[in-house]
């Protein structure tokens, strides 16, 4: 024998022990990182020599001028089309995220729509590493770290985003590296950048606001009030009421940062009712019982407010009815409204959208939301009808 027992049992003891430290320290079964590029490179080998063999056996050449045909050939054509090849087959979580996901993100996170931090890092971290488990870790956790010898990627705590625990990279495919942990950190670091970004630009629309409301009370609403004071008939004097009431109420909406839903909908609900007692039209105003107790922001207390106004405005000058049917619900974060009228016939012509009608619909698609015009001069069910649907990022409740 070319070995004795002994000998053969200590090298395959040996091979063992070899494999065991590699596995617990090096993550020998890792594959993933370069069982290709061994494949490549064993695959070069074999086209190396191959060719060699050709050359020297079929073609009766010299073996210098063999090897040097084979090297040429190797170093001008097999290995430009390996790196071709390579580039294809190879997925770079990185250069991924740098061109697939980063456009993004940013446009995610800087949109006002976006105000659940928590979900739109948790759908990164599921696109950027497709885990088969993705759960909160204890809230111990400080470091970003691997456990479970490659199956765990343990990512701490940042901003308003708990901790949180992947297992199963690649759908259980592969084991976590380091490169994982790197491309979080950079991932991290940039979500962190683009929090400060949009708190700080939110604070500086804020604080523009402020400042604008206090030059409207300062300059516009004193002058108003001084025509309220001066004004030769009492309709000058109620039309300078109304608009130094209006004006307060733009101020109000100014300099407030967000607005309760449920108060804001009671004081639509009042104003609405006002307008249409004053034209002897009954409101009917139907609200959903089951609406949170949230809060929306400034802009979408603004524009949903504009929006509800102009179609109550709408209703009562081209209606002709008697009747103004407003139907509030929310469903999946979309906060839906139905105004209609019960009227004989509806005289605003859906062929001519004025200003008004455009303005809804601008403000509608500023939210992120659409609207629709219904007309109808079928009898029993003539009328005008809009719906719009707007989804609400809330705001916590302070």
């Amino acid at each position: 024998p070319i070995l004795s027992q002994s000998l053969g049992w200590g090298v395959l003891l040996t091979v063992y022990l070899g494999i065991a430290l590699g596995i617990t320290r090096y993550r020998l079964f890792n594959l993933d990182r370069w069982v290709v590029i061994g494949w490549f490179w064993f695959i070069g080998g074999l086209i190396v020599i191959g060719l060699d063999l050709v050359l020297v056996y079929l073609l009766n050449m010299s073996n210098q001028l063999s090897l040097a045909i084979t090297l040429a050939a190797t170093g001008w054509l097999y290995f430009p089309l390996r790196q071709q090849l390579w580039r294809h087959l190879s997925i770079d979580r990185g250069d991924r995220f740098r061109q697939e996901l980063l456009p993004e993100v940013l446009s995610n996170l800087l949109s006002s729509q976006s105000k659940d931090l928590t979900a739109e890092w948790k759908r990164l971290l599921q696109r950027l590493f497709a885990p088969l488990q993705l759960e909160p870790a204890p809230p111990e956790t400080e470091r970003l770290a691997i456990g479970g010898n490659g199956l765990i990627l343990q990512i701490p705590a940042f901003s308003s985003c708990p901790a949180l625990l992947l297992r199963g990279a690649e759908r259980g495919n592969r084991l976590f590296n380091p490169d994982d942990i790197q491309l979080v950190q950079t991932v991290h670091l940039l979500f962190r950048k683009l929090l400060g970004y949009r708190d700080a630009f939110k604070q500086g629309a804020y604080d523009e606001r402020k400042r604008v409301a206090r030059d409207l009370h300062d300059d516009v609403g004193a002058k108003l009030l001084t025509l309220v004071y001066s004004a030769e008939s009492e309709d000058n004097a109620e039309l300078a009421r109304s608009t130094l009431h209006e004006l307060r109420s733009v101020i109000s909406g100014l300099e407030s940062s967000n607005h309760n839903l449920i108060s804001a909908l009671g004081d639509w609900r009042i104003e609405a009712s006002n307008r249409c007692q004053s034209h002897d039209i009954e409101l009917r105003w139907q609200q959903d019982i089951i609406i949170p107790d949230l809060n929306i922001d400034a802009r979408q207390h603004m524009n949903i407010q504009r929006i509800l106004r102009e179609a109550i405005t709408n209703a009562i000058k081209h209606g002709n009815g008697k009747i103004i049917i407003v139907d509030i619900t929310l469903l999946n974060q979309q906060l839906r409204f139905h105004i209609s009228n019960e009227s004989k016939q509806c005289e605003l012509d859906p062929t001519n959208i004025g200003r008004g009608l455009r303005n809804m619909r601008t403000r509608v698609e500023e939210l992120g939301g659409s609207i629709e015009w219904k007309f109808s001069d079928t009898p029993g069910q003539a009328g005008c009808a809009v719906n719009w649907n707007i989804p609400l990022a809330f705001e916590d409740k302070p």
